[in-house]
């Protein structure tokens, strides 16, 4: 029974001190003096203080003890009384009461005497939002950096008017020199990017295209005097644009891809000194850089420098070409003058069109083809059964040949009139009808 007293004594003890703490803990609250009225700011007990004061008016607050924290603070006004200069007096001290602030407040500030509110989240009202962005530089910056291979590739966070995101979908094009530009889709997380150290700014969705595209560049040459030299720069290149994928569901929208250049910039001099007989030396020089490019910065390039030389007599006919190449791209498919006309191809005499190459004859004639022909029908097993069957010759100078298809004897000469040879190829034709007539025949 004892024990059990003790028990309801302790049960009691604890009520009380549980009502007492409650009923203590008060918000914070201010008064100037004991009429027991209450305000919730120090600046608000001022102005009631001199609400009642006729000829004086309210001005300001000031920290009044050395505290820490201020709990009091002194009421300043100013007179209004005429002729009387206005003069600042202090006469009211307006005193903190209570144990804390109110719930939803961040703290005391000490130099206002209230409870600072806190400040708006955008960030957290913004958590799981999908929106859409876009984004442009040059590689590597803090958005988009270069992995091996020559490839382009991105952050996953992203940083947005403050606001950290994650980045689920985007997919980006680049260039050779680590242009790019990219768009897709991120989410807000609910965080700041001050806290939380999320990376670049991303921008808003320009809805440009993210397809890799393929950029040409030709510049022809122009000549233009440079003392006694004529000089031109030219260039000609091809750039096909590299892409880096997103997903979608886990699913990659496209296939990675770095990107790829070729070009060639082409330095031209041409110098013409005239002897005194009127002939002519020519010396042109090329200097031509191939660029090949196989990634975001991944460039190799190579130089070559033709010195042509051209010799013409004073009726302008050339009379020699003498042409040399120093450099790593020689034999390069780069010719800066096809021709040797020391002017560039197309715009010299005899050029015969820009990149124009005239059929220059081989080994080959109509005479070895057709002799190579027969002498193949001739190893057949039909034919070395049948001796003499086609037999081929060929003569003459313009030429002529003659054809032998069983017991018909056919003469072709007509190559050497000017006419298109109808009868040569009527004849050409019944031989090899003949022959394919007398195979059938057999089998």
């Amino acid at each position: 029974m004892r024990l059990g007293n003790y028990l309801r004594v302790f049960s009691a003890l604890s009520v009380l001190l549980l009502w007492h703490s409650s009923a203590s803990a008060e918000t914070y609250y201010w008064m100037f003096d004991s009429s027991g009225r209450k305000f919730p700011t120090p600046t608000a007990a001022c102005q009631a203080a001199y609400a009642n004061n006729e000829g004086w008016t309210f001005t300001r607050i000031a920290p009044y003890g050395s505290g820490n924290p201020i709990v009091s603070f002194r009421c300043y006004s100013n007179t209004k009384v005429d002729p009387a200069p206005h003069k600042e007096s202090s006469h009211f001290i307006a005193n903190r009461r209570g144990t804390s602030c109110p719930p939803g407040t961040t703290g005391y500030d000490s130099t206002t005497g209230e409870c600072t509110a806190p400040e708006e989240d955008e960030c957290a009202d913004k958590a799981g939002i999908d929106e859409g962005f876009s984004k442009s530089g040059t590689a590597p910056d803090g958005f988009a950096f270069i992995s091996s291979g020559g490839f382009g590739g991105t952050q996953r966070q992203g940083c947005k008017n403050g606001c950290a995101l994650e980045i689920h979908d985007n997919r980006c094009k680049w260039g050779v020199a680590g242009a790019y530009y990219c768009r897709g889709t991120a989410t807000y997380t609910g965080q700041q990017c001050a806290t939380t150290g999320t990376g670049d700014q991303i921008d808003e969705d320009t809805n440009e295209s993210t397809e890799p595209e393929t950029i040409k560049e030709d510049v022809p040459c122009v000549y233009s005097a440079s003392g006694d030299k004529q000089v031109c720069e030219s260039k000609k290149s091809e750039e096909k644009e590299g892409q880096s994928c997103g997903t979608v569901n886990g699913v990659p929208t496209c296939v990675s891809t770095p990107p790829k250049k070729n070009g060639v910039d082409i330095s031209t001099e041409v110098t013409t000194e005239t002897h005194a007989d009127g002939s002519t030396t020519i010396t042109k020089k090329d200097t031509a850089t191939s660029t090949t490019c196989t990634g975001i910065n991944s460039c190799t390039s190579k130089t070559a420098t033709t010195t042509t030389v051209i010799q013409k007599d004073a009726d302008g006919n050339t009379t020699s070409t003498e042409s040399k190449c120093t450099g790593a791209a020689c034999g390069s498919s780069y010719n800066p003058d096809r021709d040797g006309d020391g002017l560039g191809d197309g715009e010299g005499e005899g050029s015969g069109g820009e990149g124009q190459d005239w059929y220059t004859p081989g080994d080959d004639t109509f005479e070895s083809v057709l002799t190579q022909f027969a002498a193949a029908v001739k190893q057949t097993p039909i034919a070395s059964k049948t001796t003499n069957f086609l037999t081929f010759r060929a003569s003459g100078a313009c030429p002529r040949w003659s054809v032998s298809v069983w017991v018909f004897d056919i003469d072709i000469d007509q190559l050497c009139s000017g006419n298109i040879p109808w009868d040569a190829i009527r004849a050409v034709i019944l031989a090899a009808a003949a022959f394919l007539s007398f195979r059938i025949a057999l089998f």
